[in-house]
């Protein structure tokens, strides 16, 4: 999907208190900055792992051509 801005859409998931109590001891932690940072970190490394070197490369170009890390921040 095409961004013309660097809004990100906002995607509501439903999940167990379990998760949600562990993405908060994750940001707790400081080793990220939100749930949703964890979160985007998350289905990320899910899809370079589940669709594999194709998901990377794409994730990677379009990193460059925004001057970012890839996660969207």
């Amino acid at each position: 999907m095409a961004r013309r801005n660097n809004r990100m859409p906002v995607v509501s998931v439903k999940m167990a208190d379990a998760l949600i109590e562990g993405l908060d001891e994750l940001v707790r932690a400081r080793l990220y900055k939100s749930r949703s940072e964890a979160m985007r970190a998350a289905v990320r490394d899910l899809l370079i792992k589940e669709l594999g070197d194709d998901f990377y490369k794409m994730i990677q170009n379009n990193s460059a051509d925004r001057g970012d890390d890839g996660d969207g921040e």
